[in-house]
């Protein structure tokens, strides 16, 4: 899929687009769902990497449980938080590594 295709899509297209979608820190899988609406997670990584000096939040309407995603700016670096995560995290990443990690969301499923 081309850039200008995901920012023309209707909301109903763009959510109904569902995906396995795993993350794993550490070689420990820290979420995973397996109809997870990826086009509405790479809009939202688009328009923070706009803006890369704020925390990254993913919220969804097909959810009651939020945020889904959520890089959060702390003492040192950034935490990653999920209201569906397997595991507490206390691992701190550097803006690198955040700003990779997004990035590597978009280009998955972006051209």
């Amino acid at each position: 899929m081309h850039a200008a295709e995901l920012i023309n899509m209707h909301l109903y297209d763009v959510l109904r687009d569902e995906r396995d979608f795993k993350i794993s820190v550490n070689q420990r899988t820290f979420f995973h769902e397996p109809l997870f609406p990826i086009l509405e997670l790479v809009l939202c990584c688009q328009q923070w990497l706009r803006s890369a000096d704020v925390d990254f939040v993913y919220s969804t309407l097909e959810s009651e449980d939020n945020p889904l995603l959520a890089l959060r700016r702390s003492k040192g670096g950034w935490r990653i938080k999920s209201a569906w995560q397997k595991f507490e995290c206390d691992t701190v990443f550097s803006d690198n590594d955040v700003q990779d990690f997004v990035r590597s969301i978009v280009s998955q499923v972006v051209v």
